[in-house]
């Protein structure tokens, strides 16, 4: 098959892991589709839904694990917990506090799936900002009050971390995202 040694084998293991995990399912499913309708997509829709595609690649990363494998519960509550206080105390201490658990076990907890405490916050708060800039019903609010909602008071700092994860201003994706020029 394609000339490759072993594809057979390994593209069975694939579709056993795609079977078993619910997560991942959606995430082929999404991407079949996406691969299928991006020609037809504008600019701002197509990295808006890329954005979407990440995220959804990223819990399938962080909760990919063999079919027969017990999920990490507290993990999961843990990040529902970030989820639910995205604009609130998010202090690792406060967290831990909240789970019972130690500051330092909270690191390692997420250590064992790859990230980091701060940069997990970061990246969901970049990611409700984000949508928050793309949404016509937020448009009349300046970018920094959209931002200081989610927890970056300093304007300058914020800037920085966006056009460093996003590649352009915040004020520059909201026009992009709106559809409209300067």
């Amino acid at each position: 098959m394609l000339g490759i040694p072993g594809l057979p084998a390994r593209l069975a293991a694939f579709d056993r892991q795609v079977t078993c995990a619910p997560a991942t399912r959606i995430l082929a499913a999404t991407l079949a589709e996406f691969a299928r309708q991006a020609p037809r997509l504008d600019p701002a829709t197509g990295r808006e839904l890329g954005e979407h595609v990440s995220g959804l690649l990223r819990t399938v990363l962080r909760t990919a694990a063999p079919c027969d494998a017990k999920p990490d519960g507290l993990h999961t509550r843990v990040h529902d917990h970030i989820e639910s206080h995205l604009a609130g105390d998010l202090r690792p201490e406060a967290i831990a506090a909240a789970h019972h658990i130690s500051v330092r076990y909270l690191h390692k907890l997420f250590q064992r799936h790859g990230e980091t405490v701060c940069g997990y916050i970061r990246r969901r708060r970049l990611d409700r900002i984000r949508r928050a800039l793309a949404d016509p019903g937020v448009a009349h609010r300046p970018v920094p009050s959209v931002a200081a909602q989610w927890g970056f008071a300093e304007a300058s700092h914020f800037g920085k971390l966006f056009r460093a994860e996003s590649g352009v201003s915040p004020r520059e994706f909201r026009e992009a995202a709106l559809g409209r020029n300067s």
